[in-house]
């Protein structure tokens, strides 16, 4: 990394706080969740989600993490097995416990917050950046509120940014968090691999490979020269 980064505090916020309210579908795929769960136990920013949000998590973990195929994932989002709930409750319960009991935003329902989302926004996430709004009221002038989605084109990106709020994919607040140079960022990503010792191997191409899938190209250069490890040639599914 480069050299002097700061050890200390969020690095895209100097001497302030980085919030980034994640959306589900930001936190459903195994090794991407992992990756932004691990970013938060170095200290790099501080999650936040709603009620909403997680039971989106809970339904959509299942069809997205077991369905192989479009038919197999329709049939799982109609009627998930005990086993297929479960794990979708497990990893939740392990995020929560990442995060602490601060996790919930609260109030984001109230007419005052739903007033200021933007028109364009799509009905379906008007709650996710309700959630980032309230963030956004109650932080510091100096942090930086994020909201990191899949959706992307569907939050209105310039609009959302105007109530200073910024729109990311997961991909992309990856390769910001690298791009900071913070030694913290390689320290989460070689925790991702050792968490997965003694599973299914996964090693540092495959971390690697995985960045590229979710398009965090920045970030996979950054460690592939870290780790003398070459940058694959195309993504692996999370």
């Amino acid at each position: 990394m480069t050299s002097g980064a700061s050890s200390t505090g969020h690095p895209l916020s100097p001497d302030a706080t980085t919030w980034a309210v994640l959306d589900a579908n930001a936190m459903i795929p195994p090794r991407l969740g992992d990756m932004l769960f691990d970013m938060n136990e170095a200290g790099l920013y501080r999650p936040r989600w709603t009620a909403d949000i997680e039971r989106e998590f809970l339904d959509n973990f299942p069809p997205v993490v077991f369905g192989k195929t479009k038919p197999e994932r329709k049939a799982i989002k109609e009627n998930p097995t005990r086993e297929q709930v479960q794990a979708a409750k497990r990893r939740l319960v392990a995020f929560q416990g990442s995060a602490g009991p601060e996790r919930e935003v609260f109030g984001y329902g109230l007419p005052n917050h739903l007033s200021l989302v933007p028109s364009g926004i799509d009905p379906k996430d008007v709650h996710v950046v309700a959630a980032a709004i309230v963030v956004k009221a109650y932080a510091e002038p100096a942090d930086k509120v994020f909201v990191v989605s899949a959706n992307v084109a569907h939050l209105d990106k310039s609009e959302v940014a105007k109530l200073g709020i910024e729109v990311l994919s997961p991909g992309q607040f990856i390769d910001a968090m690298a791009k900071t140079g913070d030694p913290r960022f390689e320290e989460a990503m070689s925790r991702t691999i050792r968490d997965r010792a003694g599973k299914k191997a996964f090693g540092q191409e495959d971390l690697l490979a995985c960045l590229l899938t979710h398009r965090a190209r920045k970030a996979a250069e950054r460690l592939s020269e870290l780790w003398n490890v070459p940058v694959p040639s195309v993504g692996r599914q999370p």
